[in-house]
């Protein structure tokens, strides 16, 4: 009887959290905003369960500045900030290009370059990343393939990577160190990658995706390094030495005002903007 009692009690408190989520789509569906929709979740939340109006009060003010929020905003600025930094070098676009000469590989680039672009959580990423499939792939696929390849490819680092606010916020809950995490996430993030080649771009052939020109491997390799390093070294510094990324962020926004030539001004308008 206890067992049936708890399955029936599980049920109920999945139902609510159905109808909890149904709003949250309902109300973006009606074109509200986010921030309107969690505001009515939250209140949904509290008259389903039955959250007394103090003790709700409470864990509403508690939440404003209680460590685990504070570490996630600012962990949120400093990626926004990154983002903004490698937006205006241009530097995603001048690595693809980069990784297309070194590769001579359509396949390789279509799976890596929405990869790269995914790390930075931008919106303005989508149509950087469409383009770029687009271009490499014509007509090989139909416009809904290639849609599904830009998207799913640079959805992928956003299941593991600590620039996202979820995996953050996830990791801030639970009290799992970053870099193991990310360890244990690849074995999962290679099955991704594989499925996305096997069901669609082993339909295409291998080929070059860009045309013969006369250019530099030793300077292709630095340009991809110069574009990519403030990710790259982010991720490896967390992986390798198990520190939180709200310490790596800092240090590698840092490097990345040196090594960039950041003005003054570049820095205070970044910093605004995020």
């Amino acid at each position: 009887m206890p067992v049936l009692q708890f399955f029936s009690m599980v049920q109920v408190q999945l139902f609510k959290l159905i109808i909890i989520f149904v709003l949250i789509i309902g109300l973006v569906l009606l074109k509200r905003p986010l921030g309107q929709a969690i505001l009515a979740s939250a209140l949904a939340t509290i008259l389903l369960f039955g959250i007394p109006a103090q003790e709700a009060l409470r864990i509403c003010v508690r939440s404003l500045y209680e460590k685990d929020t504070i570490i996630l905003i600012v962990n949120f600025l400093l990626v926004i900030f990154l983002q903004r930094t490698m937006e205006n070098r241009r530097l995603l676009e001048r690595a693809e290009l980069a990784l297309q000469r070194l590769s001579g590989n359509r396949r390789l680039v279509c799976i890596a370059a929405p990869v790269i672009i995914g790390f930075l959580p931008s919106a303005g990423a989508v149509n950087i990343c469409g383009k770029i499939i687009d271009d490499i792939l014509g007509s090989d696929l139909s416009v809904p393939e290639k849609t599904f390849v830009a998207s799913y490819y640079r959805h992928i680092s956003e299941s593991f990577s600590p620039t996202y606010n979820a995996v953050i916020l996830a990791l801030s809950l639970t009290g799992i160190a970053t870099g193991s995490f990310v360890m244990c996430m690849l074995p999962l993030v290679l099955i991704l990658l594989c499925l996305g080649y096997v069901f669609y771009l082993r339909k295409i052939d291998a080929g070059l995706s860009v045309k013969h020109e006369d250019y530099d491997t030793r300077e292709e390799y630095r340009q991809l390094i110069y574009c990519f390093w403030p990710l790259a070294a982010c991720i490896l510094i967390v992986i390798t030495f198990n520190i939180s990324i709200m310490i790596v962020l800092p240090c590698i926004i840092v490097a990345a005002i040196i090594v960039y030539k950041l003005s003054a001004e570049e820095i205070l308008r970044f910093a605004k903007s995020s």
